[in-house]
């Protein structure tokens, strides 16, 4: 009994195990259906909200997501929601900053029309939410009369920023009319030099008929262009427009001496430079008018030798160390110089260079097409481009130029095997090294983004006793005195930057680009979107664009996915490829890591080790003895306060000499650089080649008369004054 008794219990056990066991599986499984119907609801739920947002039209949808979210919605109460904007329409209050910056946008380019349209289909946020929440509160003074101080300092006030500042100056073209200001009750849209002959306030219908009589007598012009003055700040992309004022064309370098001496005298008058920044520089284009007054004003004395500048500039050998007011130093933009480098390239003109060789438009194209992937119409293309102005096509030369001359002509496929080498083509390849090696060292410090400053230095540095080597050796034939000007001051300035940006600030960055007037070409850039691209808006329509242009910079510059670049400014013409900019750069730029005597002296060894392979006169490149004599530097090249372009009367443009294209032989420009031709083919080429180098010797002559005409009787393509123990020019056909 005890047994069946233990038995029974244990039975008891086991079928009550069994019992929980199937309860706990009852459970699951009851909790699994549950959680399976809860999963198919969700799963519907997203598959409605899927499909109400493919069917639906509903602007800032991101934002109105966002915001629910934001609130702890949930699916079905964000597809409720959607069904009410759907049905009622959806407005949003709460705009984000991108919001507010794409209606700036469209207000600036577009107008209030259509900024209105966009906020009825697409939510923009409305002119009236612009305006109190993101619109700038900078103006622009126009320029009514003469140019007064106040003018200009109304217009400076109000930037806070601690940054090295450099004055910018360029023209835009206006439409020749009167405009009338309300505000002052004022004619605006007359020339600045000859409207202090007339009172600009209407008062009267006799004052307005006074001013209608000198306008048709001369004693007062219409303005043609407006000249804006700019400040730019090293480091940063703003630019603040400080005067703008039309000009009549008639202004001389006497004119622009008094505006450069006055927009700096107003500079320095108030507190701007403890909470700007000092002045470092006044930049503009190659405008020779421009350039002789910069001149007057900005090599005024040379550097004090109690400045704290002085140490470090007076140990770069061959510096020019003349300054203006405050230290300040001329500059000129390095797109405009490598322009104009190449417009003096496609020109009948050309450049000299070892001892006579001349290089022209007729001397490029036939070994152009050496290059891999240049054909003849590619050569043709970039020494007759369509828009000299065109920055990437100049570029794209430059670069062409400097991979033709790492081209060793005595080689295959150049040379066919057991032939012997083309002796015009060797002699050519001389001179195209030297070329090109100039070239490099112009363009890659701008546009090489993994050089460090100290590595920038040391081109500019190159380039610069590169150039005054061969200007030294032949002058005016070696290139238009005012550009030889303007690429040494370009140079001179950058240093003269640098050593003050390392005593402002050694611990920030020096933007090499910043230097130059870019940043105002990119302010006329936007000026013209602005005025819907109209090429010559009147002078109140400028003022009222001027005021938008600086919101347009701040748009672009914190949302650079809007802007697509400019081609005029740009150094490529692939669209994908943005203008390069301070974020671009990997090399390292502190100015405290930048050791300018090392840097500069390595630039002038670089030069040195190119020059002496030269044919040409060794004196021509003995830096150390050309700069101990009095007052000889990179600036003035023979001293004695003589600079080239400002005392000699060249005023040559640049722009004057293209030619139109003229058309290149088959036999000349499509030749296989290592084919053989037969006899008849072979001596067809010469021929070429020999009427060739008639027409460059009768370019060469009327050079020289040229010269002769302007009374420089010390050049190079003279016989006279030669040392008789100096080796013969070389001759013949090549050179």
């Amino acid at each position: 009994m005890v047994q069946l008794s233990l038995a029974i219990d244990h039975h008891d056990q086991k079928l009550n195990r069994w019992k929980l066991k199937a309860s706990h599986f009852f459970h699951k499984t009851l909790n699994d259906g549950h959680t399976i119907a809860h999963k198919l609801s969700t799963i519907k739920s997203h598959s409605a909200l899927v499909m109400a947002l493919s069917q639906s039209d509903l602007p800032w949808l991101r934002q109105f997501l966002s915001t629910l979210l934001k609130n702890g919605a949930g699916i079905n109460a964000i597809l409720h929601k959607i069904e009410e904007a759907i049905e009622h329409g959806y407005k949003p209050h709460n705009y984000t900053k991108d919001a507010y910056d794409l209606a700036l946008l469209v207000y600036c380019l577009g107008g209030a029309n259509l900024l209105y349209a966009l906020n009825q289909h697409l939510a923009l946020p409305s002119l009236h939410s612009v305006i109190q929440n993101h619109f700038s509160t900078i103006t622009i003074t126009p320029t009514i009369g003469p140019i007064t101080l106040d003018a200009i300092a109304m217009n400076i006030s109000g930037h806070t920023a601690l940054h090295g500042v450099s004055l910018l100056t360029d023209e835009v073209a206006l439409e020749e009319c009167t405009v009338y200001f309300p505000s002052a009750n004022r004619v605006g849209g007359l020339c600045w030099k000859h409207s202090h002959a007339i009172d600009p306030i209407l008062n009267t219908f006799k004052l307005a008929t006074l001013i209608a009589t000198k306008l048709t007598s001369g004693e007062v012009h219409l303005g043609k262009e407006m000249t804006v003055v700019a400040m730019h700040c090293f480091g940063e992309v703003e630019t603040y427009p400080v005067l703008a004022t039309p000009l009549c064309k008639e202004e001389d370098h006497n004119d622009w001496e008094k505006l450069m001496k006055t927009t700096i005298d107003v500079r320095y008058s108030g507190d701007a430079q403890e909470m700007v920044g000092p002045l470092w520089s006044f930049a503009t284009d190659g405008d020779s008018t421009r350039c002789k007054a910069g001149h007057k004003v900005f090599m005024k004395s040379k550097l004090n030798e109690l400045s704290s500048l002085y140490g470090i500039l007076s140990d770069l050998p061959g510096l020019n160390l003349y300054t203006g007011p405050h230290n300040m130093t001329l500059d000129f933009d390095h797109k405009h110089i490598i322009k104009c480098f190449c417009m003096m390239l496609c020109s009948m003109n050309g450049l000299m260079l070892n001892n006579g060789h001349h290089i022209n438009v007729k001397f490029l194209p036939q070994y152009l097409t050496w290059l891999d992937g240049c054909d003849c119409i590619k050569a043709q293309k970039l020494v007759y481009p369509d828009d000299p102005q065109d920055v990437p096509q100049a570029v794209e030369h430059v670069k062409a130029i400097t991979q033709l001359s790492h081209i060793d002509p005595t080689q295959v496929p150049y040379t066919q095997p057991h032939y012997l080498s083309d002796g015009n083509a060797i002699v050519d390849f001389e001179a195209l090294s030297m070329l090109g090696q100039l070239l490099h060292h112009l363009l890659e410090p701008f546009i090489n983004v993994t050089l460090s400053l100290s590595e920038q230095v040391t081109h500019l540095s190159a380039f610069a006793h590169l150039l005054f080597a061969l200007y030294h050796e032949h002058q005016h034939a070696f290139m238009p005195n005012q550009l030889y000007y303007d690429m040494q001051t370009m140079v001179k300035n950058a240093i003269f930057c640098i050593t003050k940006q390392q005593q402002l600030k050694p611990s920030a960055d020096f933007y090499l680009p910043d230097v130059g007037d870019n940043a105002i070409e990119l302010l006329f850039a936007f000026l013209h979107m602005c005025g819907g691209h109209n090429s010559a808006i009147n002078y109140k329509q400028a003022i009222d664009c001027l005021h938008a242009v600086r919101d347009l910079g701040s748009i672009y510059t914190q949302n650079p996915d809007l802007s697509h670049g400019h081609h005029h400014l740009n150094f490529s013409h692939s669209e994908h490829v943005n203008h390069i900019n301070h974020e671009m750069w990997k090399g390292d730029l502190t100015s405290h890591s930048c050791n300018l005597h090392t840097a500069w002296t390595h630039g002038c060894a670089i030069a040195l080790s190119l020059l002496i392979g030269l044919t040409c006169d060794a004196n021509n490149y003995a830096f150390n003895v050309l700069f101990s004599e009095f007052d000889v530097d990179l600036l003035s090249v023979f001293g004695c306060g003589h600079y080239p372009g400002i005392n000699d009367g060249d005023d040559e443009d640049l722009s004057s000499i293209l030619l139109t294209p003229v058309s290149i032989t088959v036999v000349e420009c499509c030749k296989d650089p290592g084919g053989v031709q037969n006899e008849e083919d072979s001596q067809e080429v010469l021929q070429v080649h020999d009427n060739e180098r008639e027409e460059v010797s009768e370019d060469i002559c009327s050079l020289e008369d040229e010269l002769e005409d302007q009374g420089v009787q010390d050049s190079v393509l003279s016989a006279k004054g030669r040392d008789p123990l100096l080796p013969s020019p070389l001759s013949g056909p090549g050179v």
